[in-house]
């Protein structure tokens, strides 16, 4: 498959390995998806700029992000922040356009929908 077609790639940001390897394997059949890395919080800057994603994924205590998050969501218009609560049964959605989306329940659908930045759907609320 060539990068062309590839429009989400996605860093993951202090996740734990478990969740990660489901993450991985609920977007592995995805054409339109790569997991380009693994980072720590502290090194996401670079490792965005090093990977090139433009979709990151964190581990969240809360539905609040970490501040490094919302400093490159301001220093990058073109990025969508996935972050992961409740130990991976729920997502927030976050934008530039400061657009939160509640994600009741994190599906692969939501996941995927969220990682492509189709608006997901709330659980059916």
């Amino acid at each position: 498959m060539m990068d062309a077609e590839i429009r989400n790639r996605v860093l993951l940001v202090g996740v734990p390995t478990i969740l990660a390897d489901i993450i991985e394997h609920l977007v592995a059949a995805d054409p339109r998806v790569r997991i380009v890395g693994h980072a720590a919080q502290d090194e996401l800057s670079d490792a965005v700029a090093r990977t090139g994603a433009n979709v990151v994924i964190v581990a969240s205590e809360g539905a609040d992000l970490p501040r490094p998050c919302l400093d490159l969501l301001d220093a990058r218009a073109d990025l969508r922040v996935l972050a992961i609560v409740d130990a991976g049964s729920r997502g927030v959605l976050s934008e530039l356009h400061i657009a939160t989306v509640p994600i009741s329940e994190l599906s692969k659908e939501a996941l995927l929908d969220g990682i492509s930045g189709n608006g997901p759907s709330s659980g059916g609320d």
